[in-house]
């Protein structure tokens, strides 16, 4: 999501870093958090189950905390920004002010001088949750330093600043996300008595306006593409400005470029909803990252407009089953900056109920979570590479430009027909044989030039009687996979590679299988691991493989030894 120019924008900050560190489904237990699809459930979700989520969400944060009041995480860079994002998760998730967790956090924060944009905005949102004495006065103090880092001559959008900045001058390159924070921490101020100008939110929904992509997203900055995480936090400046200031004369001019944008920003985003990846582009293919942030911009927006519905769906209701799907055992979602988002989206449904039940409520989810945890740990480990070998010969047919980040559109890349044999003319390519000298396929060296392309892959396999069996793919892009001319599994979101990264259950018949690969290049690496197990992530018994069907189907005949 970032691009790091310059050596103050490597680290990203400290909250919305992390999102890229939740894993994405594989086959392999670890420390990190399994991604899980939603839990399935007809009606609303089970208020006391996620009460007891939250519970232990909130349990694992104060577990955290240090002596001195503060939460780790990022502290040379950003000091201010963790304890300010968890004092606001704690209390969202029903953590008293009285509570020594609050008061700690509070007595570390006082002092502090307001430096980052993303701290600023937490530590304003904290302050009006909690309202301690003498909130307003500490509140104007972060609102003079939004007022002197807004970059006025960009649309009044925020960066990051040096912390010399007012000798410097040196505010930082404006982004999205940092606008953002800084906009939903000067509707706390505001909602604390501090006054802020007017053109602090005109101004943002001009820029708006006018850096609205053509197909209704908006994006980080400069040459990035859109992403749901980036235009719900759009929907939402443009929501708290219509909010704070649609009387003014100011807002009175833009109010229907306003309305327009919003509307074009919501029709993208309800075509591409999702709360399982952030969707990116025109199409809306995306990826995991981001993505508690994400889900927390969603929750913003729906809060801040009363919406309890997008469109047709219940953003709260599959956003819980999800989250609930993917708590970890000790009540985290992955590092703490992920903990607080989830627990910031879930926080907004609390349940009124006795000491008694919500004791037991909790007592069952840990259990719950148990239980999940040592399933993760029994399920199928990636199979030994000396007894299921990863596949090196294949047929390759391409590259084919991508447009539009239409990878996966079945009309504009469709399977190819019939069972590929090297020289077979198809797509207006041919397919042509070629072996890896590694385990790892490298498409680019034998596609070369440039990215955003696709190509297919073909080989064969051969078993004397029909299979159950797991496919084992890694890559990073996009792909889609086809046995038998059915298609068996597909991905549109781009994530870290791997070497089996995903895992897909399908069934060889008996004789001949013809598995085809339609694989995207998005850029950097353009490469591949591929093999076949048994369910159990065993070898397969009599397993053939040959990219020839003509030489597979004598090594079938060959009498065994």
């Amino acid at each position: 999501m970032v691009r790091s120019l310059r050596n103050h924008r490597k680290i990203l900050v400290v909250f919305v870093l992390s999102m890229v560190c939740w894993t994405v489904p594989g086959p392999v237990a670890s420390s990190q958090t399994w991604w899980e699809p939603p839990e399935k459930g007809e009606g609303p979700v089970d208020r006391l189950r996620v009460d007891a989520a939250i519970t232990l969400g909130a349990e694992f944060l104060k577990k955290k905390q240090r002596q001195n009041g503060s939460f780790p995480g990022h502290d040379k860079t950003y000091p201010m920004g963790m304890t300010a994002l968890c004092l606001l998760t704690l209390i969202k998730s029903g953590i008293q002010p009285s509570d020594p967790a609050i008061t700690k956090a509070l007595d570390y924060l006082r002092y502090m001088p307001f430096k980052k944009t993303y701290s600023t905005g937490c530590m304003l949102m904290a302050l009006e949750a909690v309202h301690p004495t003498n909130a307003k006065a500490w509140a104007e103090s972060g609102v003079r330093f939004l007022l002197e880092t807004r970059q006025v001559n960009r649309g009044g959008t925020w960066g990051y600043p040096a912390d010399n900045y007012k000798e410097t001058g040196r505010l930082g390159r404006p982004d999205l996300s940092n606008t953002q924070y800084a906009v939903m921490g000067l509707r706390s101020a505001r909602r604390l008595g501090v006054r802020v100008p007017v053109e602090a939110f005109t101004d943002l929904v001009e820029y708006l306006t006018r850096d609205q992509l053509d197909w209704g997203a908006f994006r980080y900055e400069g040459a990035h593409k859109g992403s749901g995480s980036m235009t719900t936090a759009a929907l939402g400046i443009l929501t708290i400005a219509e909010e704070l200031v649609s009387k003014t004369e100011l807002y009175s001019r833009i109010r229907v470029d306003a309305r327009t944008a919003f509307k074009s920003g919501m029709k993208w985003f309800l075509n591409h909803y999702t709360v399982e990846w952030n969707p990116q582009g025109e199409s809306g293919h995306g990826n995991k990252s981001w993505l508690a942030y994400y889900l927390y911009g969603i929750e913003r927006l729906c809060d801040i407009r009363g919406m309890k519905l997008l469109g047709d769906h219940d953003w709260y209701n599959d956003g819980a089953r999800f989250l609930l799907a993917n708590q970890g055992h000790e009540g985290n979602w992955g590092k703490m900056e992920s903990t607080c988002f989830a627990l910031l989206f879930l926080s907004r449904s609390h349940l009124s109920v006795s000491r008694e039940i919500r004791t037991e409520a909790v007592a069952d989810r840990r259990i719950e979570l148990q239980e999940r945890r040592r399933t993760r740990e029994r399920r199928i480990r990636p199979p030994d590479s000396k007894h299921v070998p990863y596949v090196r010969q294949w047929l390759v047919l391409g590259p084919y430009r991508l447009k539009d980040d239409d990878a996966l559109d079945l009309k504009v890349h469709p399977r190819p027909r019939g069972k590929p044999r090297a020289g077979m003319d198809y797509f207006k390519r041919r397919w042509h044989y070629y072996e890896s000298p590694t385990d790892s396929v490298d498409l680019e060296k034998i596609l070369r030039g440039g990215d955003r392309r696709l190509a297919y892959v073909s080989t064969h396999f051969h078993v004397p009687r029909m299979e159950k069996v797991l496919l084992w793919l890694g890559t990073r892009d996009a792909w889609r996979v086809w046995v038998n001319g059915n298609e068996a599994g597909s991905r549109k979101v781009r994530a870290m590679n791997g070497k089996d990264r995903w895992r897909i259950p399908c069934t060889f018949e008996k004789g001949t299988n013809t598995v085809i690969l339609l694989l995207e290049d998005f850029g950097r690496e353009w490469t591949f691991h591929f093999r076949v197990s048994d369910p159990e992530g065993f070898s397969v018994p009599d397993l053939l493989h040959s990219h020839s069907i003509t030489r597979l189907r004598k090594m079938a005949k060959r009498p065994k030894d």
